[in-house]
């Protein structure tokens, strides 16, 4: 993505939360949204792109695993 990832841990959750953020914008101004908007499609893309391939290794291994027991 050209810039790190936030990887926060949820100690008291099975998950954990993954974040890149865009600063100096505020979501209640409507004249910041189109650089959230231009911020969002830029980068979702790119996120999707990162992550296609591991997903679908992962979702292999899951697969393989229930079918094993």
């Amino acid at each position: 993505m050209g810039q790190p990832l936030n990887w926060e841990r949820l100690d008291d959750n099975i998950s954990s939360r993954i974040s890149f953020n865009l600063d100096g914008v505020n979501v209640f101004n409507n004249e910041d949204w189109d650089k959230m908007f231009d911020f969002l499609t830029t980068n979702i893309i790119k996120l999707e792109a990162i992550f296609r391939q591991p997903l679908i290794k992962i979702k292999q291994i899951l697969n393989a695993t229930d079918e094993t027991e």
